[in-house]
């Protein structure tokens, strides 16, 4: 069993495009079963995730919504554990980059 640690990912100055998008995108957010809360601070959204829930599918939603919403995606790169490796790092994914960097050769 993993253990739990409250990290927290941060979401500066995030767009919205209209209401509706807003209204999406915390939507989204509260059914990402990994994420505890979130709170504002200054023009930073906080979210504060239970790294011990994250499972692949909450994985896949985070990193889902950070690409859709322009979040910096390296801050992911903490969530990687040996039972999801080897689809998250691979190379060929539209994340890999954005969130590990550029492949070593």
């Amino acid at each position: 069993m993993i253990s739990s640690e409250n990290l927290v990912l941060s979401l500066s100055r995030v767009r919205f495009y209209s209401a509706g998008d807003e209204g999406a995108f915390f939507h989204w957010l509260n059914g990402i079963k990994c994420v505890l809360r979130h709170e504002g601070v200054g023009t930073e959204l906080q979210l504060h995730v239970d790294s011990g829930a994250v499972d692949e599918a909450s994985l896949r939603e985070l990193i889902a919504f950070f690409w859709r919403y322009g979040v910096p995606m390296e801050q992911l790169a903490v969530l990687d554990r040996p039972a999801y490796s080897s689809w998250l790092r691979n190379q060929k994914a539209f994340w890999f980059a954005s969130m590990f960097g550029t492949a070593s050769h």
